[in-house]
């Protein structure tokens, strides 16, 4: 487990955001392993430019994070994190 989500939610994750891809860009400029938006990073503590979230180490750094969140406002459920972390999880983790 990194930062509280277990490995099993983080593969499922990668695997439906890029398969792996470190490169990917996405519609809507998401990036990387985990398809992260610049300005998700950038709240999350990232200083980079978007090239930087192509990198896999620092992709993972803040994307694990962001998870991390959606995973703790689904109160542990893989099938809400996942839905959270496609779609934002803001007002559930306000509930």
């Amino acid at each position: 487990q990194a930062n509280g989500v277990p490995e099993v939610l983080l593969h499922r994750v990668i695997v439906r955001e890029s398969r792996y891809h470190p490169a990917l860009v996405g519609r809507g400029g998401t990036i990387g392993l985990m398809q992260i938006k610049l300005a998700t990073a950038r709240g999350l503590g990232y200083t980079g430019d978007a090239a930087g979230l192509r990198d896999p180490n620092t992709n993972l750094t803040y994307a694990l994070k962001y998870l991390a969140g959606a995973y703790r406002a689904a109160n542990g459920d893989h099938k809400r994190a996942m839905a959270y972390y496609a779609g934002g999880y803001y007002y559930a983790a306000k509930r």
